[in-house]
């Protein structure tokens, strides 16, 4: 109960308080001080992050002899990718839980249209696909 009353008359203080001088700024030098501490820390929390992800292979990052040429999502968590390994493809199948080999192909140069990425591709295949599909009224 003395707690109580203790922080009642506290805010019942604060109107009491309005009218005195602000705080002399030396007061504020500690707050200043920890706040530039907490944002020298952060920073350099965030310059290791960058540092380590940059030049360092750390956690799933391929180093030269692998590399993924390509992959296709053919489920809501599988894929098909294609892996370049030294003078070799290896297609492999990718599920939770399992990778198959699914076929090993000599390496080959990919068409142009693979590399450069054509425009609209999926709006283009989707325009495709819409065109050859018959809605029921158009059967009547």
């Amino acid at each position: 109960m003395g707690r109580l009353a203790a922080f009642l008359c506290g805010w019942a203080a604060l109107p009491a308080c309005a009218g005195t001088a602000p705080p002399h700024p030396a007061d504020t030098v500690p707050l200043l001080q920890i706040s530039l501490s907490l944002l020298a820390v952060l920073l350099a929390i965030f310059a290791i992050a960058w540092f380590a992800r940059r030049y360092l292979a750390l956690g799933g990052q391929a180093s030269g002899a692998i590399r993924v040429v390509g992959g296709l999502q053919v489920g809501n968590r599988e894929r098909v990718l294609l892996l370049e390994v030294g003078e070799q493809w290896l297609v492999i199948g990718v599920a939770p839980g399992r990778i198959d080999a699914l076929a090993t192909l000599p390496r080959q140069e990919l068409p142009s249209s693979a590399t450069s990425g054509a425009p609209g591709g999926f709006a283009a295949s989707l325009a495709a696909r819409m065109r050859t599909i018959k809605t029921p009224h158009d059967a009547h």
